[in-house]
């Protein structure tokens, strides 16, 4: 008998590629996807949508019978659906995927509370009801590791947040935290900064990584904090890290940080993303010069100078142990930037130039072979 998945934000990064996993994984898995009406687009015509981004006309062709549409919205009580369709929805998922938010860092807090923390609240309540019945096994949520703020481990006290995009996520967690004392199956994973797919190279607009190729490319960016690191883990890396953990019973109810042991040098990432973009680099101004950055360079990355001026190393002991290592090896971000450059180009995610025009780096090797923090 197959498994009813039920997945939050399959329209996102993280989301339509734990719905492809799981349709990969077993041909007896069912998935339900949560997805609203745009203004001007119904939740099935955005999921046909999403389907023609991340499958072939095969894959469409194999998967389109077990992908169902649930249109709905997790801001709204009983997730903007009927009574007798929350019921019957109820009683037929087993397990929940909840990566919805916002991952926006300048909202107020009550707009991010709205879909962090009561987002989160209606799809956790609609998780107590299947459990309730003896339908639900295991709900899946996709966190943040600066939930931890301005701290590196998997402690929660005491913390300060950058923006309230980490504050409600960690409201969030405590939610959770209440319906785990009440029994229900929650696991916790916790990434870092999500770049693209180091496979495909694919990346979406919403992406740190992104935002900054971008803005290089339209030669916006002329002087930037550094140097300086940031903790990035691939897509495809923390999807296999999830699942290798899923795949262990005694995961259940645990949290798990998924995060690159080491952080990579920001200054180095952008030297080789212009040098293929055939840009000038930008000036760096130390951080303790922070003050000495342009009003202009503040306003495109003042909600990204939090991340540059802390150097986070995460608490990776459950994980590691869990999964039998001793350490994780994760790609280099830096490594990927052709291939992502090239996928933005191939997907007009950016434009006036072609992909197969980005220089052939010479400085490459000069630059992988300095050291990361």
């Amino acid at each position: 008998m197959g498994t009813n998945y039920l997945i939050t934000g399959a329209t996102g990064f993280v989301g339509r590629y734990i719905m492809k996993k799981l349709l990969e994984q077993s041909i007896q898995h069912n998935v339900y996807l949560l997805i609203r009406h745009g203004r001007h687009i119904t939740a099935e015509e955005r999921m046909l949508r999403l389907m023609q981004e991340v499958f072939s006309a095969v894959e469409m062709e194999q998967y389109r019978s077990r992908i169902k549409v649930v249109a709905g919205n997790i801001t709204e009580s009983q997730l903007g659906l009927s009574t007798p369709d929350y019921q019957y929805l109820s009683g037929k998922i087993n397990v929940i995927f909840h990566s919805a938010a916002t991952i926006k860092f300048n909202l107020s807090l009550a707009e991010a509370t709205e879909v962090n923390i009561e987002g989160t609240r209606h799809i956790i309540s609609f998780a107590y009801d299947g459990f309730k019945n003896g339908q639900l096994t295991n709900v899946y949520h996709i966190s943040t590791a600066y939930v931890a703020g301005r701290k590196s481990s998997l402690a929660q006290q005491d913390t300060v947040f950058a923006n309230t995009y980490e504050k409600t996520k960690h409201g969030s967690e405590l939610l959770l935290g209440e319906f785990k004392e009440k029994g229900v199956p929650i696991t916790i994973f916790r990434p870092s900064i999500i770049s693209g797919n180091t496979l495909t190279g694919e990346i979406t607009s919403s992406t740190i990584l992104f935002r900054f190729l971008a803005m290089l490319s339209r030669r916006s960016l002329h002087v930037l904090p550094g140097p300086t690191t940031l903790n990035i883990i691939s897509l495809n890396n923390f999807l296999d890290f999830m699942f290798d953990i899923i795949a262990k019973p005694e995961s259940v109810g645990q949290t798990f940080n998924i995060t690159n042991p080491k952080n990579e040098g920001f200054e180095t990432m952008v030297e080789y993303a212009c040098e293929l973009l055939q840009v000038p680099v930008p000036k760096f101004i130390p951080l303790r010069d922070k003050h000495l950055l342009p009003t202009k360079t503040l306003n495109q990355i003042g909600v990204f100078m939090p991340y540059f001026e802390d150097e986070h190393n995460f608490d990776l002991t459950n994980t590691l142990q869990i999964l039998g290592r001793n350490e994780l090896v994760c790609d280099e971000a830096n490594v990927n930037i052709k291939q992502v450059l090239t996928y933005c180009y191939q997907h007009k995610l950016l434009t006036k130039k072609e992909s197969h025009l980005l220089r052939d780096p010479s400085v490459l090797p000069y630059l992988l072979a300095r050291k990361s923090r």
